[in-house]
This record gives C-alpha cells, sequence and structure tokens, in this order.
C-alpha cells in the first residue's frame, strides 16, 4: 500500500508539468490517468477479496470454538461419569466384603 502511494504520488508529480505542455503530451497524460484507474479498481478489488476472505476465516473460527467448547463438554461428562463409575465400583466392592464378613461370621458362629 505504501508503495502505491508513492508509485501514485510520482505519477502524479508527472502530471503537472505535461499538463502545462499540452498538446503533444495527451497520449501520455490519457495513459498515465488510464494507468491510475486501472489500478484503483485493482485495489479496491483486492480490498473486497480480502473483506471475503476475513468473513469466511471468521466463520471458520467460529466452527472451531465450537467444536472446541463441545469437545471440552463431552470430556467433562466422561470424567464424571468415570468418577460415578468408581463410586459405583467402591460401593459395590465395599458391599461384597461387608456379605464376606457377615457369612465368615456366622461361620464361625455356628
Amino acid at each position: 500500500m505504501r508503495r502505491w502511494s508513492s508509485i501514485k504520488r510520482e505519477l502524479t508529480c508527472k502530471l503537472g508539468p505535461l499538463q502545462a505542455k499540452g498538446g503533444t503530451q495527451g497520449p501520455a497524460l490519457s495513459q498515465i490517468h488510464e494507468f491510475l484507474k486501472g489500478q484503483e479498481i485493482r485495489i479496491h478489488r483486492q480490498k473486497q477479496k480480502i473483506q471475503e476472505i476475513e468473513k469466511l476465516v471468521e466463520a471458520k473460527r467460529e466452527i472451531l470454538r465450537q467444536s472446541a467448547l463441545e469437545y471440552k463438554i463431552m470430556e467433562k461428562m466422561r470424567e464424571n461419569k468415570f468418577e460415578e463409575y468408581k463410586q459405583d465400583r467402591l460401593a459395590q466392592d465395599q458391599k461384597e466384603m461387608d456379605e464376606q464378613s457377615i457369612l465368615r461370621f456366622k461361620a464361625v458362629k455356628d
């Protein structure tokens, strides 16, 4: 962009003397003017492309954010389920040990 600004200034500076001369310099003036217009159009189109791509990137970022959030939720649910399983397993193991103790105690008593 800076380069384009310096080129535009340089060409604008060249336009001044050419306009003062007039006459035979008409085609050169026209050529510079057309070049400048063409470059402005190209710059405008590139800016539009950049805006479109930035919108696409933002949409992809939002999809990524959503996916990361869903993954985090799933991971938390998995951890919670595992903890629940461990607690249930501990309770079941304790119940089995209690039953074995009761049966041993009964066997010794009889």
